[in-house]
């Protein structure tokens, strides 16, 4: 039920204009799917990523939203990894496929004029967006080094830096999720 009333604002998009691209209305739907549907676990976003990709050369709101998407839902699918050795190699990947998507997004939208602020310097994004996007370093760091800074801390709540991963991905999934809303009900 909740799946599709917030579908509803890009399928009336077919009753008005008959142009209207398959994918666009797969994205949402997969998004409704994960913010309201019953997934026990993180790997959900998995369904959500891939249905993005072909919108992110066509638009660069697309590509805006697809990184901030693909960077908090990769995070999220970081616990998984949950060896001490496999954190470099997690980071780095990850690290990789931001740089990937700036060189990407910086060939396929050329900026016009010097940055102006600094978050100008990121391919796209806002300053709100560039400001989650970087508050990713600081959770990396209080989720690495936490059990060894607080150990107490860390012997007393031991699923609290799973619980902070979790809440600041969603922070992201739901911003993405409700500009594409906007988007959509725009259009």
């Amino acid at each position: 039920m909740w799946n599709r009333s917030h579908a509803s604002p890009s399928s009336s998009r077919i009753r008005r204009r008959r142009s209207v691209v398959f994918i666009e209305l797969l994205l949402l739907s997969t998004l409704s799917f994960f913010a309201f549907g019953y997934q026990v676990h993180e790997k959900a976003i998995l369904l959500v990523l891939p249905t993005m990709v072909p919108l992110v050369l066509a638009n660069a709101i697309y590509a805006r939203l697809f990184l901030v998407l693909s960077v908090a839902g990769t995070y999220s699918l970081f616990p998984l990894l949950y060896r001490e050795a496999e954190t470099p190699i997690k980071v780095l990947l990850l690290l990789a496929h931001v740089l990937f998507l700036g060189a990407s997004y910086t060939a396929h939208f050329p900026r016009v004029g010097p940055p102006l602020r600094w978050w100008h310097s990121l391919p796209l994004v806002s300053g709100r967006e560039a400001a989650y996007l970087l508050g990713f370093v600081p959770l990396q760091l209080a989720t690495s080094l936490g059990p060894w800074l607080a150990p107490a801390l860390a012997a007393r709540l031991p699923f609290l830096p799973l619980a902070v991963t979790s809440v600041y991905c969603a922070i992201g999934v739901l911003y993405v999720y409700g500009r594409l809303l906007k988007h959509f009900a725009a259009v």
